[in-house]
């Protein structure tokens, strides 16, 4: 798998959005069972991670397909008294059911592609459930 984490635009001061990607880039096809193993960290200090509700449909990925989750977060600047935040400019990730000792480090980029950080707070980021997505 190949992943993406592109931060999209937001008019709202107290939630963020931003788009998990991954990419079927081995030979042949796969299927994509559940919320992959997703988080932000600080260094080996706290992090956190991508929370998805429920068991989602399997989604079969051909070579070459995609699959994306939305996430949504709380920013810096809406943060809550007590809160933890972690910045960084890359996330850790892996497929369901695949090796969460050995992530995928995925830069963190905004839409035109230039490595930016993300700043979260809060106890987790929320994930949509997975939906194909083109090119």
């Amino acid at each position: 798998m190949k992943w993406t984490l592109v931060l999209l635009p937001t008019r709202s001061s107290s939630r963020r959005n931003a788009r998990l990607t991954a990419l079927n880039n081995g030979p042949q096809s796969c299927v994509f069972a559940g919320y992959p193993g997703f988080y932000i960290h600080n260094g080996k200090a706290y992090d956190i991670q991508g929370e998805g509700k429920g068991r989602p449909k399997p989604v079969t990925l051909h070579k070459g397909a995609r699959v994306s989750f939305d996430l949504r977060y709380t920013p810096d600047s809406a943060k809550h008294e007590g809160d933890l935040c972690v910045t960084g400019t890359e996330a850790l990730a892996w497929a369901p059911h695949g090796d969460h000792n050995s992530p995928a480090r995925v830069p963190v980029t905004d839409t035109h592609g230039r490595v930016t950080p993300i700043t979260a707070c809060g106890e987790a980021i929320s994930m949509s459930p997975p939906h194909h997505t083109q090119g």
